[in-house]
């Protein structure tokens, strides 16, 4: 993380940059200063946003995500993204609930600043999309699969980093606590499609009606 605040856009773009690089690479200096910079919540957040949106662009994406598409077109990025953060707001508490009972001593900011920062691997979902952009090669559902598999312990690993980076004292409860994390933000995706389908009446796995809620 740079020490000193970038005095122009190019410069801040660069640096975030370098940051998402750093978190992928699970580096402990980057998530050590996240935990120690109440400032760097802002760039967290927008780890989380970019994560999210490369998951769905694996088609990784919710019934609610895919409700909001078909209603409000391309508004839709403005909720979906607000629901990341959400999502990012409900892992880190799972994960704060995880270290209180191991009576770990850390905060729900630094941990949460923290998470952030360990959902960059998650952007190498985005992958089979560029490959598909830039004509590079087919993108075969082997490729997606392969994909999605890395992915999943590497975010954890990064998960275990920064709960490491945000005070919990063992590499054994850093895990529990990444592991938490990790299936609280699958969880409040989970939670929000029942919710979404209860509401409208559908059984999971039926196309959703688009005027359902309107």
């Amino acid at each position: 993380m740079t020490a000193k605040p970038p005095t122009t856009a190019g410069s801040a773009l660069i640096g975030f940059f370098s940051d998402v690089v750093g978190a992928a690479l699970l580096r402990q200096s980057l998530y050590s200063a996240a935990a120690a910079d109440p400032s760097s919540w802002r760039r967290a957040g927008l780890v989380v946003i970019l994560a999210g949106l490369a998951s769905d662009s694996l088609g990784l994406y919710t019934d609610l995500d895919e409700f909001l598409v078909r209603a409000l077109g391309s508004w839709s990025l403005i909720p979906i993204m607000l629901l990341g953060l959400g999502r990012w707001l409900a892992a880190a508490a799972a994960g704060l609930l995880i270290c209180r009972i191991f009576a770990e001593d850390t905060s729900f900011e630094k941990l949460l600043r923290c998470v952030g920062y360990g959902y960059a691997p998650a952007m190498i979902h985005s992958l089979p999309a560029l490959v598909y952009m830039l004509d590079l090669a087919p993108v075969t559902e082997d490729m997606v699969t392969t994909v999605r598999w890395v992915a999943v312990p590497w975010i954890v690993s990064a998960l275990t980093v920064a709960a490491r980076a945000a005070g919990v004292s063992t590499m054994a409860r850093a895990i529990a606590v990444a592991v938490v994390v990790f299936i609280a933000a699958n969880l409040f995706d989970v939670l929000l499609d029942l919710a979404l389908l209860a509401a409208i009446g559908m059984p999971q796995g039926h196309p959703l009606p688009v005027d359902a809620l309107l």
